[in-house]
């Protein structure tokens, strides 16, 4: 979070976020209850933009590749694009709402 900017603009599957505190509400809940372990795939940089795509595996899914485009201004992230696949994740939540009912 150190190099978020405070007015930065997240686009991910849930929809656009804006600041830096709901930028955080993206990563905090799938690193804390989902994330097994992660894998850095590649990583590249042009000018302002950088694009990060690794592999995740969670409790809900072996593997979900997840990809994250960012452009950079004044050392500071200001726009993220996250993309991936919700569906396991989702499938897994309403497992959990079904058997906590």
């Amino acid at each position: 979070m150190r190099y978020i900017a405070d007015g930065v603009v997240s686009d991910a599957p849930a929809g656009r976020l804006n600041g830096s505190a709901a930028y955080r509400e993206i990563p905090e809940p799938f690193a804390g209850g989902f994330l097994i372990k992660a894998e850095m795939i590649a990583a590249f940089r042009d000018g302002r933009t950088g694009l990060l795509m690794y592999d995740t595996e969670t409790i809900p899914a072996m593997s979900a590749p997840t990809a994250q485009c960012v452009t950079v201004r004044d050392r500071n992230i200001v726009h993220s694009r996250f993309v991936f696949d919700r569906t396991p994740c989702d499938e897994f939540r309403r497992r959990q709402a079904r058997a906590n009912l």
